[in-house]
């Protein structure tokens, strides 16, 4: 993901299918804020913030992995994994649950481009 302007402000992550029409999915705390460090992808394992990343451009570079049978959920900023963090308490994720990646802008002038979106049969040792 990569977010256009210095402006934009946006969450995203995991949410509860049964959440799927909430206008605030990020209230369940297993998502990324790029101005807060309170909706539950808090423990950082490399580096932080990851917002201090984006420098003088404003412009933000993820990678997102997603395992659900292993309660895993991890963000990355790209492009050189400096600053990595995971969901804060991985037992928000429950077994036999359906849930759903969001992302949600939020202002009408934000703006966000999605480069690319994998299923992948394993993850690299990256991030």
């Amino acid at each position: 993901m990569k977010q256009g302007n210095s402006g934009n402000h946006f969450f995203f992550g995991l949410a509860k299918d049964q959440e799927k029409d909430n206008n605030f999915a990020y209230s369940e705390n297993m998502s990324y804020n790029d101005h807060s460090n309170s909706y539950g992808i808090t423990k950082y394992i490399k580096d932080s913030p990851m917002q201090s990343g984006a420098g003088a451009t404003g412009k933000h570079s993820f990678e997102v992995r997603i395992y659900l049978k292993q309660k895993f959920l991890r963000v990355a900023s790209l492009p050189d994994y400096s600053s990595v963090a995971e969901l804060d308490d991985t037992n928000k994720i429950e077994p036999k649950v359906a849930y759903h990646f969001f992302f949600s802008l939020v202002f009408h002038g934000d703006m966000m481009r999605i480069t690319d979106m994998r299923t992948v049969s394993e993850f690299d040792e990256k991030m």
